[in-house]
């Protein structure tokens, strides 16, 4: 049941549905309102199905006798009803138990088909139960109680009085009262008061023996209308009190200020157990009782007990309309001077904490810690009685602690200090002798370091000498940190620097068979027995490409020469054409029957010339994929083929035999030669290392420019 406050959610389960459902053979169980501790509601619900609860784990008496409904009277309806819902929020329930109370209704509807749950919650909460445990049940069953328009409202008003045998006098006075109430967010608290007012007045003119059975318009005027009727009512109580002890002042302020909760931003009165209406002071205790009995008799505060069945420990107090917290301007009014002074927040978070502290034995290690302690105790001694009995040794006792843990501070502190003088005058004196030591210590490691940096030096020396440039740069900069500086030192790091390659390695995850850059320079391809190729930036060495991949190694790798296209050769028995800006493929695949060894584009990027493991080599077209002529076919093996410059020869080279030159489609012109192709002025390296790397120019020129003889015979590179 879902609508805004004051539109008769309660008054229509009670008075309507349950008696419905009851002639029905339902059996319904007491109508719990969730509080602050809603696992007591299961309790009290498992006394009513005739179990008997455990004090330690209530959620799983409940569920026990639940199941056992289930399976002793599986064809009986019983119905549990929870008003107020929005308690769970407004009374600040641990969200522990909040959470264990809605998991355990949700539990009870699945476990027992024929166990209902209705329950009751003002609009401007229920958005905050959507996604809880109840959501599987909760849009279906969710039913609008809406304000009641003016017919039903004078319904309300003219059938109870018809049934006591009662009349308005004059007629006219029904309609001045639904004028009064037309423009009121929760019309029928208001309006029940007022008629109340109304009944009330008729009565005590039975008693004075007239028999008069009008509710007269004149008893309305003097009670102010429906609007004012609440209001004067609580202000002429108040004022009553205060003329007879102005302490009462005080007593009537703390007493309402308790009965205030808020959720959803709507100020809303909330139900109070008497003992946190206790106040360590008879005086007070006593005008508390008679505030409380003189505001019941006015119907104005309801009193009563809940099902625990202790009647102390049980005892409450409530508003009995939340208009009386809403539009009575002397709470508003109070509530801005707690929050002028400690604020409501605080002294909601000491309540909570000084249960916490209940509940757990008054252990000093619950006691409160919060930073705002001292404002609270201040406020505390200022304003009397801003703390009930409970809250007030609690924070007493926190104030001790915090105090004794000063103390005992400042005590450590204090010990600490000439503990730490004694230690500081035995470190001065240690230091001293260890200074000593370090200097002694610190010449013979420069001595050491020099002599080290010396060896560092000497070894990449060599290396600079025989060209090993990588190997020499460790140890060359560990011979700096050593302390060496000297121009020779500075020298070799120059030599050595400049044969550094210009980007970081093309790594691959096994060996890098080929590499080749591209027409423009910008970019690497490299291809590796790790099955992959891959496009890289040559300024960088990042990858352009994700990896083009084959089933096997990848043999050879060459771009096209507009730098748009890649082929790669495979011992997957395949060669591929990749784009070299997506890395997706643009051709099928030239298959041949073994492992492709090399792969080459023609001058003008039309045609693939592929060798193969197969003991052949063929020419394909490069924007077909198809074969252009037959097969080249030789005796063995083919491992490389390239094309002539102007495109018209394909030169291919079987192992342990000397290349043979074939025209396009025609059989060979001269005798097989070797060739070697000048390089570049810049040239990618394809090592057995598992990466390829870009390397600046080696030649005799910038050798001597870096001070270093070239050898005098010949060498062998990599």
């Amino acid at each position: 049941m879902v609508g805004p406050s004051g539109s008769g959610k309660s008054s229509l389960v009670q008075a309507g549905l349950v008696p419905a459902l009851r002639d029905q053979g339902w059996t319904v169980l007491p109508a719990q309102r969730p509080g602050r501790e809603p696992l007591a509601v299961l309790a009290a619900w498992t006394l009513a199905l005739g179990a008997v609860p455990a004090n330690t784990d209530p959620v799983a008496s409940w569920l026990a006798a639940v199941n056992e409904l289930a399976r002793t009277r599986p064809d009986h309806h019983w119905l549990i009803v929870v008003d107020q819902f929005e308690e769970l929020l407004t009374h600040r329930t641990t969200e522990r138990d909040r959470v264990a109370f809605l998991d355990a209704l949700a539990a009870a509807l699945q476990a027992a088909a024929n166990l209902h749950l209705i329950v009751t919650v003002r609009s401007d909460a229920e958005p905050q139960f959507h996604d809880g445990a109840l959501a599987p049940w909760w849009t279906a069953g969710r039913f609008l109680v809406s304000t009641m328009p003016r017919d039903e409202l004078r319904q309300a008003i003219e059938r109870p009085a018809a049934a006591a045998v009662l009349h308005f006098e004059p007629s006219r006075l029904v309609e001045q009262l639904l004028d009064d109430v037309a423009l009121v967010p929760a019309p029928l608290p208001l309006l029940s008061f007022a008629l109340s007012e109304l009944y009330h007045c008729c009565w005590a003119r039975w008693q004075r023996g007239i028999r008069d059975r009008a509710l007269h318009e004149d008893d309305y005027i003097e009670m102010g209308s429906v609007a004012r009727a609440l209001i004067q009512r609580a202000d002429a109580v108040a004022a009553q009190l205060v003329a007879e002890d102005p302490a009462y002042t005080i007593t009537i302020r703390n007493v309402f200020t308790r009965m205030v909760s808020a959720v959803g931003g709507e100020v809303a009165r909330r139900r109070v157990p008497q003992n946190e209406l206790t106040y360590d002071d008879p005086a007070e205790n006593r005008r508390v009782t008679e505030v409380l009995q003189r505001f019941h008799e006015a119907r104005l505060i309801s009193l009563g007990h809940d099902d625990s069945g202790d009647r102390a420990a049980g005892s409450y107090a409530e508003p009995a309309h939340d208009e009386l917290v809403r539009g009575w301007t002397k709470v508003s009014r109070w509530l801005d001077e707690i929050g002028a002074t400690v604020g409501t927040r605080v002294l909601a978070s000491l309540g909570d904490a000084m249960r916490a502290w209940n509940d757990h034995s008054q252990g000093d290690s619950y006691l409160w810690s919060d930073p705002r302690l001292d404002l609270v105790h201040e406020r505390a001694q200022a304003q009397p009685f801003l703390l009930n009995y409970d809250e007030t040794r609690f924070v007493r006792r926190s104030v001790r602690q915090k105090r004794r843990r000063r103390v005992r501070l400042l005590a450590g502190l204090s010990t600490a200090t000439a503990v730490l003088a004694i230690i500081a005058a035995l470190a001065l004196w240690e230091q001293k002798l260890a200074n000593q030591n370090a200097q002694r210590a610190t010449q013979s490691a420069d001595v050491a370091r020099q002599r080290l940096g010396q060896l560092y030096q000497e070894q990449g020396r060599q290396l600079v000498v025989d060209e090993r440039y990588q190997e020499a740069v460790p140890y060359l900069l560990e011979a700096r940190r050593n302390g060496l500086d000297d121009p020779p030192l500075r020298m070799l790091l120059h030599a050595a620097e400049r044969h550094l390659p210009l980007v970081p390695a093309l790594a691959h995850q096994n060996s890098v068979m080929s590499a080749a850059f591209s027409p423009d320079g910008t970019r690497v391809a490299t291809a590796s027995r790790d099955e992959t190729a891959r496009v890289w930036d040559a300024a960088t060495g990042k990858p352009v490409t994700s990896p083009l991949v084959h089933q096997g190694a990848v043999t050879s790798a060459a771009f096209s020469s507009d730098g748009t296209r890649v082929v790669t050769a495979s011992e997957d028995k395949t060669a591929r054409v990749w784009d070299a800006t997506t890395g997706k493929p643009v051709i099928s695949p030239l298959v041949h029957q073994g492992a492709v060894t090399s792969v080459a584009f023609s001058p003008d990027g039309t045609r693939i010339v592929t060798a193969s493991e197969d003991k052949t080599a063929q020419v394909w077209d490069a924007a077909t994929g198809k074969p252009v002529i037959s097969p080249l076919a030789h005796q063995g093996a083919v491992t490389s083929a390239a094309f002539s410059r102007d495109g018209t020869r394909v030169v291919d080279q079987p192992p342990r035999a000397s290349g043979r030159g074939d025209e396009c489609g025609v059989q060979p012109r001269r005798p097989p030669r070797r060739h070697r192709e000048q390089g570049q002025d810049r040239a990618g390296v394809g090592r057995g290392d598992r990466q390829a790397r870009d390397h600046p120019p080696r030649t005799s020129r910038d050798r001597m420019e870096r001070g270093i003889q070239p050898r005098r015979h010949p060498r062998r590179h990599r």
